[in-house]
């Protein structure tokens, strides 16, 4: 029971450092706009392009903030799937841990 216990808990502690070094970015379709999110979906970074400022719609430039920083999120959302997967077959024997 302890051996489960203690091979249990490097995985956790294996998937946590994994999760923890996900970072994704994501640009807009005019490039104006560069986010990029962590492994839990926190906005890390936000770049915006010189010309964004002389856009005159403030509700467009934020509209743009967060449909990009969506895009990144399901990026994120895509790797931890994977990671998931990954660390399931690893436990029955169909795959490798990274």
């Amino acid at each position: 029971m302890e051996i489960e216990y203690e091979r249990m808990r490097g995985d956790v502690l294996r998937l946590r450092e994994r999760i923890d070094g996900i970072r994704e970015t994501a640009e807009s379709d005019d490039g104006t706009i560069t986010v990029s999110v962590d492994g839990r979906g926190r906005l890390v970074d936000l770049r915006l392009a010189a010309r964004v400022y002389r856009m005159p719609d403030s509700r467009a430039l934020a509209a743009g903030i967060v449909e990009t920083a969506s895009h990144a999120t399901e990026l994120v959302g895509g790797r931890l799937a994977e990671i998931t997967r990954d660390l399931f077959a690893a436990d029955t024997g169909r795959g490798t841990a990274r």
